[in-house]
């Protein structure tokens, strides 16, 4: 749920429990910090719905995007366009997932935009599971 300063993202796993936080580092990225380190960094390129995972050290761990080589027939059937992430093996791909979906909420959900209104007592978050 978007909140107020849309700064972080409170992240839980599916047993309620805090995972840890998703923090908008600078304009184009974010981090995912767990207790209190970073672990993962999702930027966006300048495409507006690709994103990129990685780990601190910079390894590539998933990257996800709009999906032009999606045949016309599948296509119309999903009503749109298609949009793809592919996670490298061994990565949790619900986090990466989500921290992207997230990074395309804070994006639209910009301080000061009508969309962003929410009440005072709101409280960013996302539930993993």
């Amino acid at each position: 749920v978007p909140g107020r300063s849309m700064a972080s993202f409170e992240i839980y796993d599916r047993d309620l429990k805090l995972y840890g936080e998703l923090e908008s580092s600078h304009p184009g990225r974010l981090t995912l910090m767990c207790n209190g380190f970073p672990v993962l960094v999702i930027d966006a390129t300048s495409d507006e719905l690709h994103y990129n995972a990685c780990q601190m050290d910079g390894r590539m761990l998933a990257t996800g995007r709009l999906a032009p080589d999606v045949p016309q027939h599948v296509l119309a059937k999903l009503g749109g366009e298609a949009w793809r992430l592919r996670v490298v093996a061994g990565c949790d791909a619900i986090v990466v997932l989500s921290t992207m979906l997230t990074a395309m909420l804070m994006k639209r959900f910009r301080p000061g935009s009508a969309a962003s209104s929410m009440p005072p007592s709101a409280k960013p978050s996302i539930i993993l599971g």
